[in-house]
C-alpha cells in the first residue's frame, strides 16, 4: 500500500532518503533530481511516493489532484503495477484518477478501466490524460445521450445519481471538471 508524502524545499533530501531504499544508485540518483526539481515555492503542492521501480507524483492545484505518470526509475520497473497502486490509493483516499503526461504506449495499462476519458495534452510530444470516471457520472452521461426525447428520470433515480456525484467529488471540491458539472446539472434538471 502507497502513501504520497508531501514535498517542501526543506524536506527534499528526507525524502530522496527515505525514498531510495532499495533502489540502485542510479536509481536513487534519478529519484533524488525528479524530487529536487519540484517547484515548491508557488502555489501548486506536490506529493512523492515509490513504488515498483517507479517514482510517483501527486500534484494538488486549483483544487485538484493529478497524478503524473509514474516515472520509472530501475530498469525492471513495473509502471502497470504502480498505476494499480495509485488507483487503490485513489479510491482509498475518494480523490478522483485523472492522469498527466501519459505515453501512447503506455495506454494499455489502463484497458482495465472501462469508464475513462482520454485527451491529448501535447500530441507533438506523445503525451495524454486519461482521466478514469466515476459511475455516477458515467451513468448520467449515458442517459443523457440516451433517453428519448421527452423521457425523464424520476426524482428519486436523479437524487440517487447525484448523491453520487457529490459523495465522489466530496461536494464538488475534488476534482471536478466540466464533465462533473454537465452529469450534475443534467441530474438537477430532473
Amino acid at each position: 500500500m502507497i502513501s504520497f508524502k508531501n514535498v517542501t524545499e526543506e524536506n527534499k533530501d528526507a525524502l530522496t532518503s527515505v525514498l531510495s531504499a532499495g533502489l540502485s544508485p542510479d536509481g536513487a540518483e534519478y529519484l533524488s533530481e525528479i524530487i529536487h526539481s519540484l517547484d515548491t515555492d508557488g502555489d501548486i503542492e506536490y506529493a512523492v511516493s515509490q513504488a515498483h521501480g517507479c517514482a510517483l507524483i501527486r500534484v494538488f492545484d486549483m483544487g485538484r489532484y493529478i497524478f503524473i505518470f509514474p516515472c520509472e526509475l530501475e530498469e525492471d520497473a513495473d509502471a502497470s503495477a504502480a498505476i494499480r497502486d495509485v488507483c487503490e490509493y485513489a479510491v482509498r483516499e475518494e480523490v478522483p484518477m485523472v492522469f498527466s503526461d501519459v505515453p501512447c504506449m503506455a495506454l494499455s495499462y489502463f484497458a482495465g478501466y472501462r469508464h475513462m476519458d482520454i485527451d491529448a495534452e501535447d500530441e507533438a510530444c506523445d503525451a495524454y490524460r486519461v482521466r478514469i470516471k466515476t459511475e455516477c457520472e458515467l451513468i448520467s452521461e449515458i442517459l443523457e445521450l440516451e433517453l428519448p426525447s421527452g423521457a425523464r428520470l424520476t426524482p428519486e433515480e436523479a437524487t440517487i445519481m447525484f448523491s453520487g456525484i457529490l459523495l465522489d467529488t466530496k461536494n464538488f471540491t475534488r476534482n471536478t471538471q466540466v464533465y462533473t458539472f454537465g452529469a450534475a446539472i443534467y441530474l438537477r434538471s430532473h
